[in-house]
């Protein structure tokens, strides 16, 4: 059985993710750099301004990290996220 986290009270689940150029050649860090901002996909949300699988830009520490059922998954506040990456 595969147990679900659903965030509460204007929180986000992300999955960390590697990002590394836009168009504009912004570069942005992998999360294992310790410099900059990071990347995350959206696994869940309790906000409806962001769906699952949006990529949104946010600060170093503005996450907490959570290893839940193997997998590492970061929860953060959705006034802490900076941007959203549109392709």
């Amino acid at each position: 059985v595969n147990s679900m986290i659903q965030p509460k009270n204007n929180h986000l689940i992300v999955e960390l993710v590697t990002y590394n150029a836009t168009k504009s050649g912004l570069e942005l860090v992998s999360k294992d750099d310790d410099k900059g901002l990071r990347v995350g996909k959206v696994v869940s949300s309790s906000v409806d301004d962001l769906k699952q699988d949006d990529l949104i830009v946010f600060g170093r520490y503005a996450y907490e990290t959570l290893l839940f059922e193997g997998e590492e998954f970061a929860f953060l506040n959705y006034e802490d996220v900076i941007g959203q990456i549109i392709k």
